[in-house]
């Protein structure tokens, strides 16, 4: 009878690792996601006309970004119903040229991104 508590202690060591490994890979991805929704916040580009114009809406960008933080493939996938708001959106993630590289723990060589970037007047 000891011997199968210890056969059946052997098993949940193999499973444990890879949920904990699945849990750390979300978090990680999580945080990652945090730092990208916040640079883009923060160099978010407005258009001078647009903001005296009081345009305002919200663009839904895609995007890659590889390994070392490049950004490439830029998309609108959803446009504003403003050209100058859409411009607006690709010219934040030209600004932002890079991003902190993807971290090794995801094991990835690219992260596809779809991201809404909102432009509002305050």
């Amino acid at each position: 009878m000891i011997k199968n508590i210890q056969k059946n202690e052997n098993r949940v060591p193999k499973t444990e690792p890879k949920r904990d490994n699945t849990i750390l890979k979300n978090r990680v991805k999580a945080n990652y996601m945090s730092l990208v929704k916040a640079k883009i916040e923060a160099k978010k580009y407005y258009p001078k006309i647009a903001k005296r114009l009081k345009q305002q809406g919200v663009v839904v960008v895609s995007f890659t970004i590889l390994a070392d933080g490049r950004i490439t493939n830029v998309n609108i996938l959803k446009p504003s119903k403003y050209k100058r708001l859409n411009n607006g959106a690709i010219k934040t993630l030209q600004k932002i040229g890079k991003f902190k590289p993807i971290p090794k723990e995801l094991g990835v060589d690219h992260l596809d991104i779809v991201v809404p970037i909102k432009y509002v007047i305050k």
